[in-house]
Parts: structure tokens; C-alpha cells; sequence
């Protein structure tokens, strides 16, 4: 993919326009279904990322709900635009709640945490 080649190249807007293009390309109402599934994840996981490290907050949300909606999805084709979000949480003075999201991912990525780790974690973070 062009979007993905021109992001590791560091060429941020062009990896939205090439990634947005194969958006557009792709038949509406079949974005979401094969053989298109994947092609569209993958673009709108680049669009998602793309817009992070161009501190677009609205199209990196915007993106990342376009994916986090989607039922047909497993938790492991949203890991993505889960670490988009947090990442964005993060760097926009919301830490708890990219904590919390972050807990979230993790259980249900079957991720167990007890109430002393909990603790001994937020512990290490404060200091």
C-alpha cells in the first residue's frame, strides 16, 4: 500500500490522501465486508495512526470509532486504533482515562490484573 510505505517514510500527509483515496475507492456499502474487510481496516488503521502523529485529534477519533464500531471485528483488528486513542489520551492531559482504556484492552484480551498489581502499578507510575 502506498499509505503504509509513504507513513513509514515519514510522509504523514501524504499517507492520509493515499489512504483516504483507497477509502473512497473501495464500494460503499461493501467496506466492511469481504474481500474488502481487511483492505479497509488496514486503511482506516493507517488514517487513525496517520492522524496521531499529525495531532489531528478529530480524524484520529473519528478513524478509530470508524473501527471500534464494527462487531464483525475482533478485539485483536482493533488493537490499533485502541493504542491510537490511548496514545492520544495520553498526550492530551488525560492519562486517567487512558489508563482506563487501557485496563479495558487488556481484559479483554483476557489480561488479568489482582487488586494488590493494580495497586503496586499506580504506586510505580506516581513516582
Amino acid at each position: 500500500l502506498a499509505a503504509r510505505r509513504a507513513m513509514e517514510l515519514s510522509a504523514f500527509n501524504s499517507a492520509a490522501r493515499y489512504a483516504n483515496a483507497g477509502v473512497e475507492l473501495l464500494p460503499n456499502r461493501r467496506r466492511w465486508k469481504d474481500p474488502s474487510k481487511e483492505l479497509m481496516l488496514e486503511l482506516s488503521s493507517i488514517s487513525a495512526e496517520v492522524a496521531g502523529s499529525l495531532s489531528r485529534r478529530r480524524d484520529l477519533e473519528r478513524w478509530c470509532e470508524e473501527i471500534l464500531c464494527r462487531n464483525e471485528l475482533t478485539i485483536y483488528d482493533k488493537l490499533r486504533a485502541y493504542i491510537c486513542l490511548i496514545d492520544s489520551m495520553g498526550k492530551n492531559d488525560c492519562p486517567d482515562q487512558a489508563v482506563d482504556l487501557c485496563r479495558v484492552v487488556l481484559e479483554n484480551l483476557d489480561c488479568v490484573f489482582t487488586k494488590n498489581q493494580v495497586g503496586r502499578d499506580e504506586e510505580a507510575l506516581s513516582e
